[in-house]
């Protein structure tokens, strides 16, 4: 397992169960963070319990698997209105 896969999807699951947080190497994130000029560095630093900080965007992006991109959705984060934007865009 990468030490940078997703453990968070937790975090994600609070706004609707098939959330999913994105997850892959150090490589492939930061690969996918610049194809959307996001911000994502992770901390050097990894505690006792492999765990470790990551600053990045606080903001929502929805793209499919292909990583084709459909909405970005910026603080703050208004739930009923991402949630009919995401309606509208997979219809």
């Amino acid at each position: 397992m990468s030490p940078y896969l997703s453990d968070r999807n937790a975090d994600f699951k609070k706004y609707h169960s098939d959330f999913i947080g994105l997850a892959g190497t150090k490589k492939q994130i930061a690969h996918f963070a610049r194809l959307f000029g996001m911000s994502f560095m992770p901390s050097q630093e990894v505690d006792k319990n492999k765990s470790y900080e990551v600053n990045h965007s606080a903001s929502f992006y929805l793209t499919d698997q292909r990583a084709n991109l459909y909405a970005v959705f910026s603080t703050p984060h208004d739930m009923e209105m991402i949630y009919k934007d995401i309606i509208k865009t997979i219809k």
